[in-house]
């Protein structure tokens, strides 16, 4: 059970722990469905009573998290290799590491695995094949014009580009204040 803890949202594998989480919660709640709706037979030999409607009333949250899950079900935590050695960049440079992203716009849902911040440069990496980077970048650009001051936002899909970038930055003295926003604001539309 210490794994179906709930991890907070920007943190590594946490995507990975909520379909955990959404499998086995909505298996209980169709199951819970199923239980009240059989009852409802077992005492009045039929479909129709109160215990049906009971039942089709529980259905809702659960049709909620299966249609979350439905969602998610494709995107998967990044790499545990990458994670360390960004973390271990994080340290270095006083860059902000966020992870698991999936940030929902009205037309489509960009995943991305992990987001380094660093002095108002935002570097993103997303290994999933069907994701549209042009729409990704522009996405998030108006999600940070709101009220963010940073200077550029680039997503990467090629690891090696990706690691090599966020390994020639210039390290800073503190995490500035507006890294710190960023990443809140990018946690704040994800799902």
């Amino acid at each position: 059970m210490k794994q179906l803890k709930p991890l907070e949202k920007g943190t590594y594998l946490y995507i990975n722990n909520r379909k955990k989480r959404l499998i086995l919660f909505s298996g209980l709640s169709m199951l819970g469905v199923f239980i009240i709706f059989l009852t409802g037979i077992i005492i009045y030999h039929t479909n129709k009573s109160i215990y049906a409607v009971i039942a089709a009333l529980a259905a809702l949250p659960a049709a909620k998290l299966i249609t979350l899950l439905a969602v998610i079900i494709p995107y998967k935590s990044g790499d545990a290799d990458i994670y360390n050695t960004l973390m271990g960049y994080s340290k270095n440079q006083n860059g902000i590491l966020t992870c698991d992203l999936a940030i929902a716009s009205s037309s489509k849902i960009s995943f991305i695995q992990f987001a380094y911040i660093l002095d108002g440069k935002v570097f993103l990496y997303s290994d999933y094949k069907k994701l549209d980077v042009s729409f990704t970048e522009k996405h998030i650009k108006d999600i940070l014009s709101e009220n963010c001051n940073f200077s550029s936002v680039k997503l990467y899909s090629d690891k090696d580009r990706f690691i090599s970038k966020i390994n020639a930055l210039t390290a800073i003295n503190d995490i500035a204040n507006m890294d710190k926003r960023i990443s809140q604001k990018l946690i704040s539309y994800s799902m």
